[in-house]
Order: C-alpha cells, then structure tokens, then sequence
C-alpha cells in the first residue's frame, strides 16, 4: 500500500521507499526511514500531513506514491 493512499489519523509502519538516493538521505534526516512509524495526521488536496514523534511533516503526492507502508 502506498502512503498516499493512507486514510486520515491512521499508523503506518514504512516498509520501502522508492526514490532516489538524495531523496532517501533527505527523508531519512527527517526520521522517515525503513521501519519508521507514521502518523498520517490528513491526506488531501495534493499533500499528506505526517506526524514522527510529534514532528509534522508536509509531503507531496508524488512522494507519498513511491513510500511503501502497512498498516499498524
């Protein structure tokens, strides 16, 4: 299942992302990682709100498609 397709105020756990390796760097300093569990705060209008231990993050669509999760 892809993040993007997450409902709102749900946990996931993240099991792949498939990006590039600067993107992969840059979302590993946020602490999304492998095995990270998130918080989808919402999702709509072209962006997912997250939450990683109580730290919001804004992503866009086009990312959120390309991290894969489950749901916790």
């Amino acid at each position: 299942m892809k993040l993007n397709d997450i409902k709102n105020k749900c946990f996931v756990k993240v099991i792949k992302i498939n990006e590039s390796n600067l993107i992969n760097i840059r979302l590993c300093e946020f602490g999304i990682n492998c095995g990270s569990i998130i918080k989808v705060l919402k999702n709509h209008f072209g962006t997912v709100i997250i939450e990683i231990d109580s730290s919001k993050f804004l992503i866009n669509q086009n990312l959120a498609k390309n991290i894969e999760v489950i749901i916790c």
